[in-house]
């Protein structure tokens, strides 16, 4: 009954199974592995919908990932010949995927791995990178100041236009607040800027900035 269970809930997951054995050679190294075993998520995932897996070799199903740069076979191998745990992310040159992967050894020669797809995630995260980039390299070349606070006022960040405005370098506006960067007489005006800032997303409003050496901008 136990086994039956834990059969029908590999089955039903969407996570990708499958257990393997590894080959060795004549020299006892890890030279192929052979399927023994994969649910409908293997399949749905690695894009092999080929109806007898099973007792088939991974270099029969994909010849060219011995010339993937990462080495899955001899990966898998130390695994299953000592008995390890492990998880990572990887890509695969020959299916084109990114995966999260599980991996672990019940007994040796023998390795079971589970499995997740994370292009989608990946892709995002490589999107995001160069946006951050894009909108990076817009405020470090803006021949505006620019400054970036946090709810409080305090400098979190400023471009080279921001520094060479007040005269202080990135480093000493990074120590410092709204507020002394604003002449005694005019932090009341800057101090109900911030206020509408913060509840309304936006204000605009000229309000003037000391420098390092005292003069007003």
């Amino acid at each position: 009954m136990e086994n039956s269970f834990y059969k029908d809930l590999v089955s039903r997951t969407s996570i990708g199974y499958a257990y393997h054995r590894i080959v060795l050679d004549d020299t006892g190294r890890p030279e192929d592995y052979e399927f023994l075993d994969v649910n409908q998520a293997f399949k749905k995932l690695t894009g092999l919908h080929i109806e007898n897996i099973v007792h088939k070799r991974v270099t029969e199903l994909l010849p060219e990932i011995k010339s993937d740069p990462f080495d899955w076979i001899g990966f898998y191998g130390h695994v299953a010949l000592n008995g390890e745990n492990w998880e990572f992310e990887q890509f695969s040159q020959p299916l084109g995927r990114w995966y999260r992967v599980q991996v672990f050894s019940p007994e040796r020669l023998y390795f079971v791995t589970l499995f997740i797809d994370t292009t989608d995630h990946k892709l995002a995260e490589e999107a995001l990178r160069a946006s951050e980039a894009k909108f990076r390299l817009y405020i470090d070349n803006a021949p505006d100041g620019i400054f970036v606070m946090d709810e409080h006022g305090r400098f979190l960040d400023a471009n080279p236009a921001a520094c060479t405005l007040l005269g202080y370098t990135s480093g000493e506006l990074s120590c410092m607040s709204l507020a002394d960067a604003i002449p005694p007489d005019a932090r009341d005006e800057a101090s109900s800027s911030l206020a509408h800032l913060i509840e309304r997303g936006r204000d605009k409003r000229e309000i003037r900035l000391s420098k390092k050496d005292g003069a007003s901008v």
